[in-house]
């Protein structure tokens, strides 16, 4: 998929990155029952627009609104939005509302 590391914290935290300007990141859960689980990927658009399309496209699908959540305005300058696949992974997805120029 062209994705390389960017950043790695053994055992916490792995950062894949894309040329695109896509991150992809990633944390461990030691134990995982898959009845709670609360393993997940954030994944990370360059702009606010971009993962609103994403959102757009995944919802237009009929994904009901227990595992699609619609996308929200942060605080930390990011527009999100999550879904919770069928195995209850978490996917985060965002992007930057106003990306610096």
């Amino acid at each position: 998929l062209g994705f390389v590391v960017w950043d790695r914290y053994p055992g916490e935290y792995l950062i894949l990155g894309h040329l695109v300007g896509i991150e992809l990141h990633f944390f461990p859960k030691a134990g995982l029952d898959p009845a709670t689980n609360d393993v997940g990927c954030f994944v990370r658009f360059a702009s606010a627009a971009e993962a609103r399309g994403l959102y757009d496209t995944w919802a237009a699908t009929g994904i009901d609104a227990d595992h699609l959540r619609p996308p929200e305005d942060t605080d930390y300058n990011l527009t999100e939005f999550a879904l919770l696949d069928c195995d209850r992974n978490l996917l985060r997805i965002g992007g930057t509302i106003n990306p610096p120029s």
